[in-house]
C-alpha cells in the first residue's frame, strides 16, 4: 500500500510539472526568455572571444544567427517586423563591445556587464522621429559587432556616446535618463542627447533630434556609464533653432562622487567645453538649467559629450 502511495505521488508531481510547462509554453514571454537564454548560451559555447549576433521575432523564435571569433559581420535578408529583436552576445567575461546595429546608425563602444546587448528594433514614431530614414528599412541589413580592444578602452574619447541607447533599458551603457521630455515625443527623447548626432540648427525629427525639456526649470538629464570612467571635460551642444529656440545661460553638473560644478553657456551652435580636474565617476547629471530670460521658452540639448577613458579596464 505504501508503494502505491509513493507511485501516486510521483504521478501527481509528473502531472503537475507537465501541466505547468504546458501553460508556460503558451506565453510569448516564456519563448522570448528561452530564446535569449539559448542565444547567450550558444554564443558562449563558440570559440574563445567569439561574438554572436541573433535575430529573434516577437515570440522569441530565432530567425537567424551567426558568430565569428574575430567579430561578427552579420547579414540579415528579410524585412524587420514589429517585435523583432537583435541580441549581441560574447564570452561570459566580455564587457566591452563595439557595435553598429545598422549602417545608418553610428557605431558605439558599449559596456555590457552581462556580456549581452538586447536591442528591440524601433518602429512607428520612434523610428520616424529619432533615426535616419534609411535605418532598419528594406530587406537587407548589416549588423556589426566585435569585442573592444584594450587600446580603445585606454584611448581618450567621448565615453558618453551610445547610438543604441533606448528608454527603459538598463542592460548596457552609456544610458541616458531624464525626468522630463517634451510631449513624451521620440524626437525629444533623452537618448537623442548621446546618439552622436550634433546637427543643431533646426528642431524636430532626425537629423535634428534633441532632448526637449518642455519649458521646465526642474529638468534633469543623467548619463549613467555603468562603471567608473576617468573624465576631465564635458562638451555641450545646445539646440540653436533661433528665434524658435531660447537657450540656457548656465547649468550645474552633478557627479557620482558627490561633487558639483556650475558652468556658463553661450548662444552658439558650436560645442561648448567645460573642463575640470580628472575624476573617476559612474554618472554625470545636468541640472539647474537656467534660461537667459523669462517667460520660459523652448530650450533643448542636441548632444552632450563626456571626454575621458577606461584606464586599466579589461576588454
Amino acid at each position: 500500500m505504501g508503494k502505491n502511495r509513493r507511485n501516486d505521488r510521483v504521478r501527481c508531481h509528473q502531472f503537475y510539472w507537465w501541466h505547468l510547462t504546458k501553460q508556460l509554453m503558451k506565453l510569448p514571454s516564456f519563448f522570448l526568455f528561452l530564446s535569449l537564454l539559448l542565444a547567450t548560451t550558444t554564443a558562449r559555447a563558440e570559440a574563445p572571444g567569439s561574438v554572436t549576433i541573433t535575430v529573434l521575432n516577437a515570440s522569441g523564435a530565432v530567425l537567424a544567427s551567426g558568430s565569428d571569433a574575430k567579430g561578427a559581420v552579420f547579414e540579415y535578408h528579410a524585412a524587420y517586423q514589429k517585435g523583432d529583436t537583435v541580441v549581441v552576445a560574447g564570452p561570459k567575461d566580455a564587457r566591452f563591445f563595439v557595435v553598429q546595429i545598422d549602417p545608418a546608425v553610428n557605431e558605439s563602444l558599449i559596456y555590457a556587464p552581462a556580456s549581452r546587448i538586447t536591442y528591440p528594433i524601433p518602429f512607428n514614431q520612434e523610428r520616424k522621429s529619432g533615426y535616419n530614414p534609411a535605418a532598419f528599412g528594406g530587406e537587407n541589413h548589416t549588423i556589426k559587432a566585435r569585442l573592444a580592444t584594450a587600446s580603445e578602452l585606454s584611448t581618450y574619447r567621448n565615453v558618453a556616446v551610445n547610438a543604441l541607447d533606448k528608454r527603459g533599458q538598463t542592460e548596457y551603457f552609456p544610458h541616458a535618463t531624464a525626468n522630463i521630455v517634451t510631449r513624451n515625443d521620440p524626437q525629444f527623447y533623452e537618448r537623442n542627447a548621446i546618439d552622436g548626432n550634433k546637427q543643431n540648427t533646426h528642431h524636430g525629427g532626425w537629423p535634428y533630434e534633441s532632448w526637449g525639456t518642455d519649458k521646465r526649470l526642474d529638468a534633469t538629464l543623467k548619463i549613467d556609464f555603468g562603471r567608473e570612467v576617468e573624465i576631465d571635460k564635458v562638451r555641450i551642444f545646445i539646440r540653436c533653432d533661433f528665434p524658435h529656440d531660447t537657450y540656457w545661460k548656465s547649468l550645474t553638473m552633478r557627479f557620482s562622487d558627490g561633487s558639483t560644478m556650475d558652468a556658463a553657456l553661450e548662444k552658439k551652435a558650436e560645442g561648448q567645453d567645460i573642463a575640470f580636474a580628472k575624476k573617476k565617476v559612474s554618472f554625470i547629471q545636468l541640472e539647474n538649467l537656467q534660461q537667459i530670460s523669462t517667460p520660459l521658452g523652448w530650450a533643448a540639448l542636441t548632444e552632450i559629450e563626456v571626454y575621458g577613458s577606461d584606464p586599466g579596464a579589461k576588454p
